[in-house]
């Protein structure tokens, strides 16, 4: 349906939702073409970039693509930042990127802000999830997972994350889906 939205009316926004779509697919050279044609065309948002950015990462884009990329999403993300210092979701993302660029001190401490900020924000806490993980700091992923569960975060969306693979292996990981409701059958994307 969104091939065929876009087919209607291209739009930036359109084509970085068939992105994120392909994403979730697995199609990360497919989510790369969606997201560089969003930003071509007036995308100067920092999800679009980061996406790109993740995208590039996660399809194995030769040529520093990807840490070029983070760069304009940290950017962007500081944009929105010097119109509210308070956007948590602004910082939590900020956080992402500068974990792409492998500056995991600032990483940690954009994300500890942003749970300050909003510490029961679902899409924070998921960020957490992230940070954590890709910091090494395990104990702390499984405790903003179980956070972000209770929240509504979308079960899906966890078990799909590349980054996260690691952390589905854990025993741990079942107990935490557990005590936020979800069966142990539940549906395993990846």
């Amino acid at each position: 349906m969104t091939q065929r939205a876009l087919e209607l009316r291209p739009t930036a926004q359109g084509r970085s939702n068939l992105g994120v779509i392909y994403q979730f697919q697995g199609r990360f050279s497919d989510a790369v073409r969606m997201f560089q044609r969003a930003v071509q065309e007036g995308g100067n948002d920092r999800r679009t970039w980061g996406n790109l950015a993740e995208s590039y990462r996660w399809a194995s884009e030769p040529g520093g693509k990807a840490a070029e990329t983070y760069r304009q999403a940290v950017k962007l993300a500081e944009r929105d930042l010097s119109v509210n210092r308070r956007d948590a979701e602004a910082r939590a993302s900020l956080a992402i990127y500068c974990l792409g660029l492998a500056d995991r001190a600032r990483a940690l401490r954009e994300i500890a802000e942003a749970r300050r900020l909003a510490p029961g924000n679902k899409n924070v806490l998921f960020q957490s999830v992230l940070v954590s993980e890709m910091s090494g700091r395990r104990e702390r992923a499984l405790e903003a997972l179980r956070a972000a569960l209770q929240r509504g975060y979308p079960v899906p969306e966890v078990q799909w994350h590349p980054d996260l693979a690691s952390l589905r292996q854990d025993p741990r990981y079942a107990s935490v889906l557990a005590s936020a409701g979800v069966p142990p059958s539940g549906p395993k994307v990846r």
